[in-house]
């Protein structure tokens, strides 16, 4: 009898790990079709797919939306591998900008590269305030991830992407 439980239990093993396997390649042979599809979905919903995400800084009571991919990246753009919304947080707020009462708008672009790893974070149009414009690059370099772009043919691909990222005092 015990010998009948551990074939059964090794069996059921087998085909969830089988099961797993299928949705995995599954999940790796998503195509421009698929991506497209969405985003037309989405844009009917929003009535604009690609604008620009905005991440912000303020509330820490504020909860993101539940539909958080809402922009949905162009087919052949990195796919975030986590939740944007959680990349930046109250707590990252810098002192030195909360003690002189500093707020404003900090347009950032960074590297993704072929592995979905993030490089070379710049600014693009500065908040005004170097501490706030450093605190952007430095939370999207230490949290962003990303599944890398891939062209045409499902090659990995490097990539820039942009944000505009706001920086506004606590009421």
């Amino acid at each position: 009898m015990q010998g009948k439980r551990q074939d059964c239990a090794l069996a059921l093993g087998a085909i969830l790990l089988m099961s797993l396997a299928i949705l995995f390649v599954a999940c790796l042979s998503i195509d421009r079709e698929f991506f497209s599809a969405i985003a037309g979905y989405i844009e009917r919903w929003t009535g604009d797919r690609h604008a620009e995400p905005t991440l912000n800084a303020q509330s820490p009571t504020e909860k993101p939306p539940k539909d958080v991919f809402a922009v949905i990246p162009r087919p052949g753009d990195p796919v975030p591998a986590s939740d944007p919304h959680m990349w930046i947080t109250p707590d990252d707020y810098p002192a030195e900008a909360l003690r002189n009462d500093w707020q404003g708008a900090v347009r950032i672009e960074w590297t993704v590269d072929t592995e979905g790893r993030l490089h070379d974070c710049r600014v693009l149009e500065s908040s005004g305030h170097a501490v706030l414009d450093e605190a952007a690059c430095g939370v999207i370099l230490r949290r962003a991830r990303y599944w890398p772009a891939r062209d045409a043919d499902g090659v990995p691909k490097v990539s820039t992407i942009s944000r505009r990222i706001i920086w506004a005092l606590p009421d």
